[in-house]
């Protein structure tokens, strides 16, 4: 008898008030490696207030961008379902940004009203670079090094415009070949990303690598890790289940009710 694959719903989120991005797909992983993927959901939002040029506080207008999504969560059904229907939550880690800091967390406060699942379905936070330096643990044929350390090594001493387009690049690169080796599902989706606006497509193809840097982090996709040379002499010392591998900056929020 054949092992069966599980399923896995994934809803991840690339934070922002004018292109706030999510993702909704479904995986089938069988012996830690994806053997499909689907995508069901992928959109763009804008959920910054009407007028919101002539607000000078930005504090009157986060709270304003709070208040859409919250009540856009309620009310769009699309958004409603893909909330209702995931069976874990990604978002990427904002820390440094103090209002995309504030939408992450409004975001987790929407999926554990609305998601009403017990226990409750657990929401991981990925970091902007462990999401590409995760990518390489996924399965994929990836053409290149997909690293976050090999995206800042392709020019010296890049400027911060320089980092920023090549970081933008190497997100787009990667959607476009993990939506290449799953073409018969997501033909469309690929098409989607090959003719949308330039301006947003590393905002879409953001949302999806979160989502799979997330089912790498919570160890449902899986792969051996290759052990640099000075650790190869006590590996015997490691005890069955442990790894020296270190999960970064994911968080892992308590499932408590």
């Amino acid at each position: 008898m054949q092992p069966t694959p599980t399923r896995t719903t994934v809803l991840a989120f690339d934070v922002g008030k004018r292109d706030l991005s999510y993702c909704l797909f479904s995986v089938d992983v069988l012996a830690g490696q994806i053997t499909d993927l689907d995508i069901k959901q992928w959109r763009i939002m804008d959920i910054r207030p009407q007028n919101s040029g002539q607000i000078k506080w930005k504090l009157v207008e986060q709270s304003l961008c709070v208040d859409n999504l919250c009540r856009i969560s309620m009310t769009d059904d699309l958004f409603n379902n893909a909330l209702r229907q995931a069976d874990m939550i990604g978002i990427e880690t904002q820390y440094r940004n103090q209002q995309m800091f504030a939408l992450s967390h409004a975001i987790q406060c929407c999926v554990r009203f609305v998601n009403e699942r017990d226990p409750v379905i657990p929401l991981l936070y990925v970091s902007a670079k462990g999401k590409f330096d995760d990518a390489k643990y996924l399965g994929f044929k990836l053409r290149h090094d997909t690293s976050y350390k090999a995206c800042r090594a392709k020019v010296p001493r890049p400027t911060q415009y320089q980092v920023r387009k090549m970081i933008k690049e190497n997100s787009i690169s990667i959607a476009e070949q993990v939506l290449e080796q799953f073409d018969d599902d997501n033909c469309s989706w690929a098409f989607q990303l090959r003719t949308c606006k330039r301006c947003v497509v590393d905002d879409y193809s953001d949302s999806l690598l979160v989502g799979l840097s997330a089912l790498c982090r919570k160890r449902i996709v899986t792969k051996p890790l290759p052990l640099p040379t000075p650790l190869l002499a006590h590996t015997d010392k490691l005890k069955p289940g442990t790894s020296d591998v270190d999960d970064g900056d994911a968080l892992s929020v308590p499932q408590t009710r």
